[in-house]
């Protein structure tokens, strides 16, 4: 300690006998722990961080922090990744924005096509049903000549087995089709909803 303490005092004594126009002074902790002031900067030192003085009146210029460490490094490269890549996302969502608003360039337009899309839909959906319908009522019509041969003692005929399979299948796929058909029509009902207020927004974004 207080050999620490005599190599900061000749230190500090060195440096108020530099003139004036010796320029800078750097100061820092040395591996003892002691305060160095010196004219020169060792190149490790450098890595540490230090600071540097004004030759003459020994006041802070400015604080030059320690190198980063590898740890710092990454999270630096992360944060500036993560700063360029929102900033794409933000250039991508106002180009979408828009083309957006090229489509749908009032809130009217877009209540229009939205009621036009959905009368398709319910149009095609009214029809899937329709045909579920008939395609149930000659599964039964079929059943019961099925049941009359059995009952008459005959074995089914191969074509209405053939057909009896053939309506099976039939009503199982057009089933599936209106199931999808439902579920395309509720993600589109939320679709315009949130888009309608979207939609909202940059009309009055634009406006102001």
């Amino acid at each position: 300690m207080i050999k620490s303490t005599l190599q900061l005092s000749l230190c500090l004594l060195l440096s108020y006998a530099i003139p004036a126009s010796a320029g800078y002074m750097y100061r820092y902790t040395a591996p003892n722990g002691g305060t160095v002031i010196t004219s020169t900067l060792p190149a490790d030192i450098s890595q540490q961080g230090y600071d540097v003085l004004n030759g003459q009146t020994m006041r802070l210029i400015k604080r030059v922090d320690p190198a980063p460490t590898e740890e710092e490094l990454a999270a630096i490269v992360a944060e500036k990744e993560a700063k360029l890549a929102a900033e794409a996302a933000q250039k991508q969502q106002a180009k979408e924005d828009a083309e957006f608003l090229e489509t749908h360039y009032s809130e009217a337009n877009f209540i229009k096509v939205r009621d036009y899309e959905f009368s398709k839909r319910d149009k095609e959906l009214l029809a899937a049903t329709d045909k579920q319908s008939q395609l149930l009522a000659n599964q039964r019509d079929l059943q019961a000549r099925a049941a009359e041969e059995e009952l008459s003692g005959q074995p089914l005929s191969e074509q209405l087995e053939a057909n009896l399979e053939i309506i099976a299948n039939n009503i199982a796929l057009n089933s599936q089709a209106i199931v999808e058909q439902e579920k395309e029509r509720e993600a589109r009902v939320i679709w315009h909803e949130e888009n309608l207020e979207r939609l909202k927004k940059l009309l009055s974004a634009r406006a102001h």
